[in-house]
């Protein structure tokens, strides 16, 4: 997928994209990828997603919208996850 379809993807979902913001770190047993991204609201806000991946393959997956004075109270916060085909095994705990 080209930084051009990403590009045109987030916009008609609302997020801005900007792949400076991506934080990778590497353990013995596990790698961390933190992303931010921004809201397209006003005032502007962002919102965190990190994804901790384990030596057994384990996903963990944490959220943090940050809201701002002026904005509603956010109602719903949902993440659309998708899967290849070939994905035999997915439990989740949400």
């Amino acid at each position: 997928m080209t930084e051009e379809i990403i590009l045109r993807q987030t916009a008609l979902h609302g997020w801005r994209y900007d792949n400076t913001r991506i934080q990778v770190e590497e353990s013995e047993n596990q790698v961390t990828v933190t992303y931010r991204y921004g809201v397209l609201v006003h005032p502007e806000t962002e919102t965190r997603v990190t994804y901790t991946v384990g030596a057994d393959g384990r996903i963990q997956t944490e959220v943090h919208f940050y809201g701002k004075e002026g904005l509603p109270q956010l109602p719903l916060f949902g993440m659309r996850f998708r899967l290849l085909p070939d994905v035999s095994r997915f439990i989740y705990y949400g």
